[in-house]
């Protein structure tokens, strides 16, 4: 609105001008560059009174929109991870699996079959905690377990033979509540010497694992 009125007022000084300025007293070509100067004048007013409403439209807009706050997200927490179970040093240890308890009191190492061998010997106290009369067989319920994570059943004729080598039971049937002296045997490299005793496939549960290096 402004605008108009500013240019409707230099129009009319144009006018003036033009009308009281005698056309005898003033070269023509003088009243046209006068008149054109005015005009240019005006045009240029009308423009940048054009451009600063525009500029001021621009701050009362941008005065007025709303202030977005950019949502933050906290990092994910950082999980520790849980302890895991370790194994327990052995002798003496007790291992428990099923209705079995096994009190480990011994461990040797004699020779393999060759000298790339080792038969590991675990002596101990078996007692069966169940209900009924039962017998218990290491393989396949309690394996060894060396530095590699190689597993390794119970050697039968190496059992007998430390059976015989160390005065052990038998390895019979026991009534509930009953213990015996016991003896496993184990066919290893001779080159390994850390081992981990460990629950097998058959083993319905387990008391935790123990660890021991061959003598």
């Amino acid at each position: 609105m402004k605008s108009k009125i500013i240019l409707l007022g230099l129009i009319s000084i144009l006018a003036f001008a033009c009308i009281s300025i005698p056309a005898s007293s003033v070269p023509t070509q003088d009243v046209n560059s006068l008149s054109t100067i005015i005009a240019g004048t005006a045009v240029a007013a009308f423009v940048q009174t054009q451009d600063a409403q525009v500029s001021s439209r621009k701050l009362q807009n941008s005065a007025i929109l709303p202030t977005v706050a950019i949502p933050t997200f906290d990092s994910a927490p950082t999980v520790a991870p849980a302890n895991q179970p370790t194994a327990a040093p052995c002798p003496p240890c007790t291992v428990v699996v099923d209705t079995w308890r096994f009190d480990i009191q011994e461990i040797h190492s004699d020779l393999g079959m060759d000298p790339s061998r080792q038969m590991v010997v675990l002596i101990g106290v078996v007692t069966n905690e169940g209900m009924k009369q039962d017998l218990f067989m290491a393989t396949d319920t309690m394996v060894l377990k060396d530095s590699g994570g190689r597993e390794y059943q119970q050697d039968m004729n190496g059992t007998f033979t430390a059976g015989d080598k160390y005065g052990t039971g038998p390895g019979g049937e026991l009534n509930p509540g009953a213990s015996e002296k016991e003896a496993w045997a184990y066919d290893v490299p001779a080159t390994e010497k850390t081992f981990t005793i460990a629950a097998g496939d058959l083993a319905g549960s387990w008391g935790g694992d123990f660890i021991f290096t061959a003598p």
